[in-house]
């Protein structure tokens, strides 16, 4: 005769459970919630860090024109010492003529940058 704990163990539904799957399903749900909130978190500090580069950016664009405007002025400058020395003969000292140069270059550089800077929409 069986007991009556063989009775009721026969009346359930015989059922193998695989524990090793649900480990690795809770393990993936797990890492999961990590990685989505270091997204959050990235994309929160990210965007703070943005909203403060924008607000910053108009003083920037204007620090650059007030450097471009140098520049130019030392380009105009350094053209009436070329133009000078020409008529009189003598030779451009080497370290005005590398100032010269290199605010030619800073300038076109300083040109590009505003432009890309006036680009942003914001």
């Amino acid at each position: 005769m069986k007991s009556r704990l063989e009775i009721i163990l026969e009346k359930l539904p015989n059922q193998e459970v695989e524990l090793s799957a649900h480990k690795i399903e809770l393990g993936l749900i797990d890492d999961f919630k990590s990685v989505s909130s270091n997204a959050i978190k990235s994309g929160t500090n990210s965007g703070g860090d943005l909203q403060d580069w924008l607000k910053k950016l108009p003083k920037l664009i204007s620090n650059l024109k007030n450097s471009l405007k140098d520049q130019d002025e030392v380009i105009k400058i350094g053209d009436k010492i070329k133009k000078q020395a020409k008529e009189i003969g003598v030779d451009l000292p080497k370290s005005v003529e590398k100032d010269i140069k290199g605010a030619e270059q800073w300038s076109k550089e300083l040109d590009s940058i505003i432009k890309k800077a006036n680009s942003i929409k914001f």
